[in-house]
């Protein structure tokens, strides 16, 4: 685990950093990087990357813009018409999995993602009667809430052969595995043009701008360079496609899917492993060891709908994309210089935080909320005073070990702010625009909804020391 300085973007200061306090917040972490050379005033909290200081009035480089990978991609078209899309969550009403909800993933739905999106769909256990009890609950509290809820009940596989086959799957438990089958039959259930995959322990750092999610008709897609991953999944992703695995798709949320990208990709499983059925094909694969649903469907559009897709890959600062397209690509398929633009990050993979105080939070919802048409109350103001002149760095990561800051963003790198300001612009047009309110009351409403839950959630917005 790393320290990871979590900052955020002002608008009226034009990135003149310097006369603020630069608050860090501090995870479980390993010992400071000698290499860095930071003067130990700056090592705070075990502080493992470095800051940028500027002096208040100075103003940044002139960025050149570097075609091997570090071009920053700045949409000048018109506002996206998107699709209708469904937000997915596969999840069932277990305790460990009740907290992640209603502490971290429904408040941050609540307020980022807008319902003139699409509906937030949670698949759950068919024959679970706490999952029925759960759905009915939230049917009637979701305008409280401030979400437009859908539910779906998935049964098991009629074959109870492939039941026993799958509980005696060597991957965390027989729920586990249901749910990573389960990816592969959300076409079954979602009907809109798009789906927005998310998992029961992400949370929204950010209000979701149509920027965020398509690019000239094009769904986005973030790929990393995480080469152990890459050589440990890449042969589960040949065995079911035939196609090598060329990034690490599973680094980002919400995974935006046309959905019959989902019916196509199985569909081409299933005459590429010569069998019948899915259930046959899963496991199969999955008798192999680990195996990622998201990386096998994404490896698919790449491969064979490339064009319905926006790409976006975080190679890395060792490789150029001659030896990246070598060690990773199949010839004909090379991804170029547009494909390895910078993108932001909506969301986080929470559970990797150690943020008892929900710094994340306060800093993200600060960000939204500065220079925008969003009233601020004394307290709201008094919350983000200490955050000012900031940059909100979370937006390249995604967990605590996978993240962009060695690779777009190394050493903090000053190519990426166009970026942060350019999602922020979109941020405030869409506010403008009426996509979002940022109301924190329907925030607390799903709090005190829990607590009658018997779940304990520290405030959203707890105050910092």
């Amino acid at each position: 685990m790393v320290a990871v300085s979590i900052l955020y973007h002002n608008e009226s200061t034009k990135w003149k950093l310097g006369s603020k306090q630069i608050n860090t917040f501090a995870l479980k972490s390993s010992k400071p990087d000698p290499t860095l050379n930071l003067p130990k005033k700056h090592l705070i909290q075990n502080q493992t990357l470095p800051e940028i200081r500027l002096t208040p009035m100075q103003t940044l480089p002139k960025i050149r813009l570097d075609t091997r990978q570090t071009s920053p991609k700045i949409s000048l078209d018109p506002r996206p018409v998107l699709p209708e899309i469904t937000l997915v969550v596969r999840m069932t009403s277990i305790p460990r999995i009740l907290n992640l909800v209603y502490c971290h993933l429904f408040p941050s739905i609540s307020l980022y993602w807008s319902k003139r999106y699409g509906k937030v769909a949670l698949i759950l256990d068919k024959g679970s009667s706490k999952d029925k009890i759960f759905a009915e609950k939230l049917e009637r509290e979701k305008h409280k809430m401030g979400i437009d809820f859908q539910f779906f009940f998935e049964s098991l596989p009629k074959n109870s052969t492939s039941i026993k086959r799958m509980q005696q799957l060597k991957l965390r438990n027989f729920g586990y595995v249901r749910q990573l089958y389960s990816s592969f039959l959300m076409d079954t259930f979602i009907k809109t043009p798009v789906l927005g995959w998310v998992d029961s322990d992400s949370k929204f750092i950010t209000p979701v701008a149509p920027e965020n999610i398509m690019t000239n008709g094009r769904l986005r897609v973030k790929g990393l360079n995480t080469s152990p991953t890459l050589e440990r999944y890449s042969s589960f992703t040949m065995q079911m496609l035939g196609k090598p695995l060329p990034g690490d798709f599973m680094c980002y949320f919400p995974v935006y899917i046309w959905t019959d990208t989902i019916t196509n990709c199985n569909r081409h499983i299933l005459k590429h492993m010569n069998v019948t059925t899915l259930e046959e094909a899963f496991i199969k694969s999955a008798s192999r060891g680990l195996l990622s649903p998201v990386c096998i469907i994404l490896t698919y559009a790449f491969y064979f709908e490339r064009h319905r897709y926006d790409w976006h890959f975080d190679i890395g600062p060792r490789l150029n994309l001659t030896h990246y397209n070598k060690m990773y690509v199949l010839p004909r398929h090379e991804i170029t210089s547009a494909d390895v633009t910078y993108d932001v990050h909506v969301a986080t993979h929470n559970r990797y935080y150690v943020d008892p105080k929900n710094v994340i939070n306060r800093q993200g919802y600060c960000a939204a909320v500065a220079n925008s048409t969003i009233p601020m109350t004394k307290q709201t103001n008094q919350m983000c005073r200490r955050f000012n002149g900031s940059v909100f760095w979370t937006l390249f990561t995604l967990q605590t070990a996978m993240f962009h800051m060695n690779g777009w963003c190394v050493n903090h790198n000053p190519k990426c702010l166009p970026t942060v300001d350019e999602h922020y612009k979109n941020v405030k047009k869409a506010i403008k625009e009426g996509y979002y309110t940022l109301n924190m009351d329907m925030v607390k409403y799903i709090n005190s909804f829990a607590k009658s839950e018997n779940v304990t959630c520290a405030h959203f917005f707890r105050n910092v020391g």
